[in-house]
């Protein structure tokens, strides 16, 4: 911000400021108006970082001068530059010209100003010409981070005004894609934008009361010792370990302003929002860190009482071959290496004594990390069952499932560790073992307890740590960054050292707990090994994988299509057991957190209680209320206990009244819980075989396969229909999409048709238009999706225009139960009367999901099966039904939602069918499906401007 004439006049990065912390931008508004002096914050880390942004953007503008003629603004200029001037003159002066290039752009209007990295001229016509430009910052993380989105959106608000045309796209360039920016529609984020920017103009006008509450931002910000100070003298609520936000909201309300408030409350009474058992529970935290500062150092005391649930009976015997595991990893990095340091301390003899440190710069490196670890782990397990991996808080284990995703490599060694136990967390040991005075329960704020003191200096590992997770995504191998890997390298052996002392303190405490008569038993030592069936199953599965993948190569860029395609296979086969995995980790890891720590996890309820019996009888339906809480609860979710005892099945979620229904059985009727844990797991053997077959089938033909397999073949190489006109589109001069549509599918013979629609495109208008003309061909046809309510949706549709035009048409609908609809749909639940019915022709057209069609009964059953919502269903799934259907027709948009996923797999292998067939592109290009560009529920206008932004920003683009 800064006072220009006496008008605060914004930058972009303010946007970004003012969502990480309102109070930053009420002290950057003070010191702009000279109320207060502007705080300088050294940080020789935080300016290496700039001169390495510096340095890449230079490197950005050496590549852009060498691929354009006329380039404007910036230093340095040579012959072919010509010089733009100084300030919004020089920018406007440059953009009238159609210079391709504007470097250091000045952009501004009444309110905002700022210097973008880069203007790019475009071929989209504007009142500058018959060009317009679009906006280009250079960024060294190599994922885009939300405040960059919201400051190119800023640049791209004023770039409008100054062309009279809103740019389509917005650009980061980031290190290591040799200069490829990465592209994000304007529009996407521009309400988003605006909304913002009206808010923080507001408030730069009157600014409300702030409060520095602590934020991540807090790391970075140059205000921060002031803050800090003003927190330490009101004696901040924040400062209580484990307190949530909307606790200290609560606590406000109630008049409790202070730590020292919060530990002398008593009685606690019951808040609006949460348990009371929560606020209890915080209360007791407070108190103790008063204790503390009473008596000048941390206190401790163990929590009662001491028996099965406590937290020192959560200790395993110690043994010689324990490992002590800690990573490091970039939080943000989606794409690139996130796990970069794997280090760990054992004394076993399969390694070396002491620390190891495995460092990875680049996936290939990532993957043989994981590898190399879960190998040792594997090995000592093997011989000593008893040994076990210790680490501090959930994330080793987290980042393990991640890699075992990511690189599907070493999937049964994982699952036998944690079917086994072998993983102790000693941050869930500490909390459920005892209360301590400290204001985080992190390992470094327990250390005064068990008398472990560090060398390395924690402000300069933490500078360190965005040092190299810069230079690792930037893939900078500047050897000076080897100092600073070095520092991370320390941080994290302390880490793994501080872990053992850890555990080697509790062991202690449990063995005075003993001493003092209380029983403090150790847990049972669990198996690890899963069933023969699964064995053999794991076996078949590798060795499909292992012969799809001989000879693809290992980096993506390296692959022909046929190689891309096997290794999609290779890795969906596995597809579905790695998304069961990830459902059931999170359930037993929900089942071993302490009842407190459900408060914050939406697959769990607590405080629940009963109200009515909505039907009475042996297995009675009863319904329980709920206090206001994040829930993500479905109907057919298994409600279970805290033990895990299954309690029943969820038949209604009432969120508006803060109430669900429980259909118990006969053994758990007139048992009503407080805590529920909610599971919901269906067995996906028939889609994982179904996909196995093709394996088989790829493996003994090739991907060149005839029935049943050639839809699924045509897929899986993005092959498009065979083109019938000239210029390779398949959408003829002058045609209707949708009469196209329904000529194409009666043609189709064995191909596959992708239709893609945005919102209010009459996608589903289009599939009841196809499946008439399909019929009305003499075709069979199937109906496929995420779930029977998109199914049913499809089929009414049908149902409804086949009535208009008089056509006998039989529907048919696998699902239980009578359908109650106005349309003569029949319910029909049996496999073999549907099956039947198709084979004697009294059905027409059936609708299932991919589990009925990936049945091996039901291959090639219908002629076309047609996969609604395919921008939401994955593409193993859509592959595991495709041999029902001779040919393919593919309905959605995967724009509109992304496919929901619990586990993380390898590239190629997660993606939905639709966003597999665009490979990159935001619309259908025209020669591989079609496009639904005309929108029929908005307002002309909107329907023109939207239509221009799918269409003419992606087909014609």
């Amino acid at each position: 911000m800064k006072l220009i004439a006496n008008q605060l006049v914004l930058a972009p990065t303010d946007l970004g400021n003012f969502l990480g912390c309102r109070h930053l931008s009420f002290l950057d508004r003070a010191a702009a108006r000279g109320e207060q002096e502007r705080p300088l914050r050294h940080d020789p880390r935080m300016e290496d970082l700039r001169e390495r942004g510096r340095r890449h953007e230079a490197a950005y503008l050496d590549h852009l001068r060498r691929v354009h003629d006329s380039i404007a603004g910036g230093p340095d200029t040579d012959a072919r530059t010509s010089s733009a001037g100084t300030g919004l003159a020089g920018t406007l002066d440059a953009m009238r010209a159609g210079v391709d290039v504007i470097y250091q752009a000045t952009l501004e209007d009444d309110v905002w100003a700022g210097r973008a990295d880069f203007l790019l001229r475009v071929p989209t016509p504007s009142s500058l010409g018959h060009w317009s430009y679009e906006v280009v910052d250079t960024k060294l993380a190599r994922d885009t981070r939300a405040g960059t989105l919201l400051q190119l959106g800023v640049y791209s608000h004023l770039l409008a005004a100054l062309q009279e045309r809103t740019p389509r796209h917005m650009h980061v360039v980031p290190p290591g894609t040799d200069f490829e920016p990465r592209s994000y529609r304007v529009d996407e984020y521009a309400a988003y934008v605006r909304f913002l920017q009206r808010r923080i103009v507001a408030f730069a006008a009157v600014p409300d009361a702030t409060y520095p509450d602590q934020v991540p931002r807090c790391d970075t910000c140059p205000w921060w010792a002031r803050c800090e100070q003003r927190r330490r003298g009101d004696d901040y609520l924040g400062y209580v370990a484990g307190i949530a936000t909307q606790q200290i909201a609560t606590l406000r309300d109630l008049g409790v302003e202070r730590l020292a408030d919060l530990a002398a409350l008593d009685p606690v009474p019951r808040p609006a929002r949460g348990s009371r058992d929560a606020l209890v529970r915080v209360r007791d935290q407070a108190r103790m860190q008063q204790h503390g500062r009473e008596r000048g150092e941390p206190a401790f005391r163990l929590r009662e009482p001491l028996d099965a649930g406590h937290g020192l009976a959560r200790l395993p015997a110690p043994t010689p071959d324990d490992i002590f595991l800690d990573f490091e990893g970039d939080h943000f990095a989606e794409t690139g290496v996130r796990e970069y340091l794997l280090g760990y301390v054992t004394q076993a003899p399969e390694g070396p004594a002491g620390y190891t440190a495995i460092r990875a710069r680049n996936r290939t490196e990532e993957c043989a990390a994981f590898e190399r670890f879960m190998d040792l782990a594997t090995a000592i397990r093997d011989r000593n069952p008893g040994a076990h991996i210790y680490h501090f808080a959930p994330y080793e284990p987290a980042a393990l499932k991640r890699l075992m995703g990511r690189y599907a490599t070493r999937e049964v060694a994982l699952d036998a560790l944690l079917r086994g136990g072998a993983f102790v967390d000693l941050h869930a040991v500490v909390k459920r073992a005892l209360i301590a005075g400290v204001e985080r329960y992190s390992i470094k704020d327990l250390e005064p307890f068990f008398g472990y003191r560090r060398d390395q200096d924690l402000r300069e590992a933490a500078g360190a740590r965005r040092i190299v997770e810069h230079a690792i995504a930037a893939g900078d191998r500047d050897p000076a960054v080897a100092v600073h890997f070095a520092i991370v390298e320390a941080y994290n052996r302390e880490d793994c050292e501080s872990a053992e002392r850890l555990r080697d303190w509790l062991e202690r405490l449990r063995d005075e707990a003993i001493a003092s008569g209380h029983a403090v038993p150790r847990p049972d030592l669990r198996a690890g090994e899963a069933s023969a069936a699964i064995g053999e199953l794991d076996q078949d599965l590798e060795r499909l994988r292992r012969h799809l993948l001989e000879g693809v190569p290992v980096e993506p860029d390296e692959r022909s299509d046929a190689e891309r395609a096997r290794f999609a296979l290779a890795h969906m086969m596995e597809f579905h057991r790695r998304e069961d995995k990830a459902s059931w980790w999170e359930y037993f890891r929900l089942l071993a957190l302490e009842e407190d720590d459900l408060d914050d996890e939406r697959r769990a309820l607590r405080g629940l209680t009963h109200v009515a019996t909505v039907e009475p009888g042996a297995a009675p339906l009863e319904r329980y209320r709920f206090p206001p809480q994040d829930l993500d609860a479905r109907a057919g979710d298994t409600a279970f206990d805290p033990d895990g005892a299954r309690v029943g099945t969820v038949a209604a979620v009432h969120l508006a009244d803060g109430a669900l229904d429980i259909k118990q059985s006969k053994a758990t009727a007139g048992v009503h819980p407080g805590t529920v844990v909610l599971h919901n797991h269906v067995r996906s053997d028939a889609l994982r075989e179904s996909l196995m077959r093709l394996g088989e089938a790829v493996l003994d033909q090739g991907l060149d396969l005839g029935s049943p397999y050639r839809a699924a073949a045509d897929l899986l190489l993005r092959r498009p229909p065979p083109a019938k006109t000239p210029d390779g589109s398949l959408l003829r001069h002058g045609e209707d999409p949708v009469a196209a549509a329904c000529r194409i599918a009666v043609e189709l013979d064995g191909h596959v048709l992708a239709i893609q629609g945005p919102p209010g495109t009459g996608k589903t208008y289009t599939g009841a238009e196809i499946i008439c003309a399909l019929v009305q061909a003499g075709l069979k046809v199937g109906v496929t999706a995420v779930s029977h309510k998109v199914i049913v949706n499809l089929l009414e549709a049908a149902a409804r225009r086949a009535r208009q035009d008089d056509l006998p048409i039989t529907f048919v609908h696998r699902q239980q139960g009578q359908y109650d609809g106005e349309w003569d749909i029949e319910r029909v639940y049996a496999y073999d009367a549907v099956r039947a019915a198709l084979e004697s022709g009294t059905a027409d057209v059936v609708g299932a999901t991919a589990w009925c069609w990936a049945r091996p009964d039901f291959e090639q059953s219908v002629d076309v099966l047609i996969v609604d919502e395919a921008g939401q269903m994955s593409l193993a799934n859509v592959l595991a039904c495709a041999p029902a259907g001779r040919s393919l027709v593919l309905l959605g948009d995967p724009q509109q939602l992304e496919q929901p996923l619990q586990s993380s797999h390898p590239e190629g292998s997660e993606v939905s069918a639709l966003y597999h067939l665009l490979d990159g592109a935001d619309t259908m290009p025209p020669e591989q499906g079609l496009f639904l560009a005309k929108t029929y529920r908005l307002h002309p206008e909107i329907a023109r401007f939207t239509s221009e932004i799918y269409y003419e920003g992606g087909l014609k683009r």
